[in-house]
């Protein structure tokens, strides 16, 4: 067993690791280091049988599982480690080649997967981003609660709710249905993870200044759900009405069946977007190192 930090009250974040590469644990776990906020607390164990007597000792916010490991192969091993850990988000480790198994493992519940090769930090560190959003809409009000869920559940159309991140911390059971994923999988799970890659950069950035100019967002993606299925939807965006969850945005989501055909449009659209933003980029890159060049003192001739 072996911790990266001491604990933190409810603040930190309990993690199991399952990995048997010893090298492979030992980079995910200074990668978790490195994290000020939220700290990890994270156990090692590198077999099933030892990640079950964990699981029935121990409560875990997350569980990052290798489905590879001397005494159990597969989907078995996710399995066990489900059943034993219904609370905890669970993430798939693998390397490149397993994307059948790790796609029927995220159908039968498994929050997300993680490469190992390389290793993907950006990932590790939205996993505590979701867990403390997770926490956040399970100790919501008892009154906010259920305003969220009548509404909701009222609804034929797609909602969920976000902090100021983008994890979910609400959804209702039509968005859930278009998703593929349960209430439980959408928990604390970033919505812009479903987004077909191709639209997913162009959507994120519009999102991310809807929330900062604090104004409506909408726009129409093309939407993965967990089977591998794409649909296109229309998202409707805006804050949270009274407060009730500050940074939040409540979110409506509609199929629109009838955009599905107009992926030949949408693609070099897409492609003149990308142009442009890393035109942009290389531009104030250049404006950058141009006012550096100006304000960096001359060095002095030799005599």
């Amino acid at each position: 067993m072996s911790m990266v930090r001491p604990a933190a009250g409810n603040s930190s974040v309990r993690v199991l690791l399952v990995e048997d590469e010893v090298g492979d644990a030992a980079l995910i776990r200074a990668v978790l280091a490195g994290s000020a906020s939220p700290a990890f607390r994270v156990n090692v164990v590198g077999q099933l049988g030892a990640a079950l007597a964990q699981l029935a000792a121990t409560s875990f916010d997350a569980v990052l599982l290798d489905l590879s490991l001397p005494d159990a192969q597969g989907l078995a091993v996710f399995e066990q480690v489900f059943k034993s850990a219904p609370g905890a988000l669970i993430l798939v480790l693998g390397r490149g080649g397993g994307e059948a198994l790790v796609g029927e493992a995220i159908k039968r519940g498994a929050h997300d997967y993680f490469a190992k090769d390389p290793i993907d930090a950006g990932c590790l560190l939205r996993l505590g981003r979701n867990v403390v959003a997770r926490r956040a809409g399970q100790q919501a009000s008892p009154a906010g609660e259920e305003r969220w869920r009548a509404v909701g559940e009222a609804s034929s159309r797609g909602i969920f709710i976000s902090d100021a991140r983008g994890a979910c911390i609400y959804t209702n059971k039509a968005y859930q249905t278009l998703s593929g994923l349960s209430f439980e999988q959408n928990l604390g799970r970033t919505w812009s993870m479903s987004i077909y890659p191709g639209d997913r950069l162009r959507i994120v950035f519009e999102w991310r200044d809807a929330v900062r100019e604090e104004e409506a967002f909408q726009s129409e993606m093309r939407f993965l759900r967990a089977d591998g299925n794409l649909v296109w939807i229309r998202v409707h965006g805006a804050a949270m009405p009274d407060g009730a969850l500050p940074g939040g945005r409540v979110h409506v989501v509609e199929e629109i069946a009838e955009q599905r055909d107009k992926n030949a449009e949408l693609l070099p659209a897409e492609d003149a977007w990308l142009e442009e933003k890393k035109r942009r980029q290389a531009i104030r890159n250049r404006v950058g190192d141009a006012k550096l060049n100006r304000e960096r003192p001359a060095k002095a001739r030799p005599a």
